[in-house]
């Protein structure tokens, strides 16, 4: 007696059950997706407000949210999350300090080459990333409740 389970009759389960939910329900769909980036934008400010300075208010106000598209590799819904301030990179990922130097060009660009010295390096907050994995659970549970409303659905 062998202890195989043969997976393809679930995943045959699972590509009908996309196909059900892209082309019955593509409204449901496209709502659904909505309503998980507005979720994962609440998250985002959140860890936002906590991490980064009060006084960045334009990084706070940037972070927005995207409109629901096809993903090219799998053709899935997808939606993002994203800010649109200028520096949300440095805040992000981190930078060096480099302090001014002299001459013209130190008046506008801050680097070693027009006189400048760096003195030290500022550690990125990592605000998406750390709200991205918090969001998880949140996600997971909230897509178990649709595909539960989708196949109730479909059934009818």
């Amino acid at each position: 007696m062998s202890n195989i389970f043969d997976m393809s009759e679930f995943e045959s389960f699972e590509k009908d059950l996309i196909k059900l939910a892209n082309d019955v329900m593509p409204k449901e769909c496209k709502k659904f997706i909505r309503t998980q980036g507005n979720k994962l934008k609440k998250t985002t400010l959140a860890a936002a407000k906590s991490s980064v300075n009060a006084k960045n208010g334009r990084y706070h106000k940037s972070i927005k949210r995207g409109k629901v598209y096809k993903y090219r590799g799998n053709g899935a819904w997808a939606i993002r999350v994203y800010s649109s301030d200028p520096k949300a990179h440095l805040i992000e990922d981190g930078h060096r300090i480099i302090t001014r130097g002299k001459g013209k060009k130190a008046k506008k660009h801050y680097t070693k080459e027009n006189g400048g010295k760096e003195c030290g390096f500022v550690p990125g907050k990592k605000v998406f990333k750390k709200s991205q994995q918090s969001f998880k659970s949140i996600f997971d549970s909230d897509v178990e409740k649709f595909i539960d409303n989708v196949i109730v659905g479909g059934i009818k």
